[in-house]
């Protein structure tokens, strides 16, 4: 266990943290996502777990199936792989983009085996 010592607005707090929790968030203050394969990603292709690659980025969008405008029938044909076309090519504005960002999780890193 380690102890962080947080001073906001003239108030000390002690937060008690496990050393895992501390790396994830130094992980992640430092905006280092991890990188995934294509095959890493293929896994996660239905309503439990949706992820896709738009533009080398890699998303959990399954927070946002039930959410999107289209229905999550049509996201789900793209989940577990590429849907970088049918995202542009579907006329998405740049708010859906910037949205996009929220689940965001990682870059794509090709598979050597995969070519």
């Amino acid at each position: 266990q380690c102890y962080l010592r947080h001073t906001s607005i003239g108030m000390t707090a002690l937060v008690q943290t496990s050393l895992v929790q501390l790396m994830k968030a130094l992980y992640n203050s430092e905006n280092i996502r991890p990188t995934y394969t294509r095959r890493d990603v293929k896994q996660h292709c239905d309503a439990t777990s949706c992820w896709m690659i738009i533009e080398d980025r890699v998303y959990d969008v399954t927070r946002f199936l039930r959410l999107h405008p289209g229905g999550e029938e049509i996201m789900l044909e793209y989940a577990g792989g590429e849907a970088s076309a049918a995202f542009w090519d579907k006329g998405h504005s740049t708010d859906a983009a910037r949205m996009l960002q929220d689940y965001y999780i990682g870059d794509l890193k090709e598979d050597p085996k995969l070519g």
